[in-house]
């Protein structure tokens, strides 16, 4: 990684008060990092998980969601809740309104026996659906 730099924002998932909720650390593009690379910044950032979210073509996006993946300081992890949600909702803040839909899907990695599940979470406080679709890791 020498060279490179990589922007990431951490946040507080489920509360409204800074310093409390869950913890999370998100590299909104994450392109070029390897999966050595991704676990060495995990376990830096020391937070029970961090996301690296691996950006797509629009079509790509439109068609599969926007790529992500968890990891915590010692692996990946095919699914976890909070960084799921954490991550949805400052990618939805993030979009200009012009790009800003209805629903965000996130496609990451899942067991085996999980392909193609899909699950929505539904935030409470925002009018956004959030989807996610588990696939088999290439």
């Amino acid at each position: 990684m020498s060279g490179r730099s990589y922007e990431f924002v951490q946040l507080d998932v489920f509360t409204q008060t800074p310093l409390s909720g869950n913890p999370l650390a998100i590299f909104p593009d994450a392109r070029g990092l390897n999966n050595g690379e991704m676990q060495a910044l995990a376990r830096e950032m020391n937070l029970s998980e961090t996301t690296f979210v691996l950006p797509r073509d629009d079509a790509t996006e439109a068609r599969e969601g926007k790529k992500v993946r968890i990891f915590t300081v010692e692996e990946e992890l095919p699914f976890a809740g909070h960084p799921t949600l954490g991550t949805a909702l400052h990618l939805y803040a993030s979009e200009s309104k012009s790009k800003k839909s209805a629903e965000i899907i996130l496609d990451s990695v899942c067991r085996a026996s999980d392909t193609r599940h899909s699950a929505a979470f539904v935030c409470v406080a925002r009018p956004v659906q959030f989807k996610k679709i588990c696939r088999d890791h290439p």
